[in-house]
């Protein structure tokens, strides 16, 4: 299965302190953005927000949340955009539609997502 960086997080808060507390595996979607104005390979990297709050502790994810500006009981329910595939491996995969994968992690600790076309 091919494991690629999730790139741009910090442009898009609060996706750093959401991929700091992810657990290894979780559920994550990776969706085309082919009318993205930088550029038409984009892969996003959206996490539903209702399966983060099963997956970990509320308070903690409050705690990461809050820092940002959010509060869960607002926003527990939206997805969020984490960043994208490196534009460099994106160029290379099509996607009709969206795409399931997992997070992961590599040898130094940068987040990863790991799917399978």
């Amino acid at each position: 299965m091919p494991i690629h960086p999730i790139v741009g997080a910090h442009y898009r808060p609060p996706a750093k302190a959401i991929l700091s507390i992810l657990p290894i595996g979780q559920e994550l979607e990776l969706i085309p953005e082919p009318y993205n104005e930088h550029d038409e390979n984009a892969i996003a990297v959206w996490v539903d927000g209702n399966s983060i709050t099963t997956n970990l502790e509320l308070q903690e994810v409050e705690d990461r949340l809050h820092a940002y500006g959010f509060r869960v009981d607002q926003n527990v329910s939206e997805s969020w955009h984490l960043g994208y595939i490196p534009r460099e491996v994106a160029k290379d995969i099509h996607l009709d539609g969206p795409l399931r994968a997992k997070f992961c992690v590599g040898a130094s600790g940068g987040p990863r997502v790991e799917f399978e076309l």
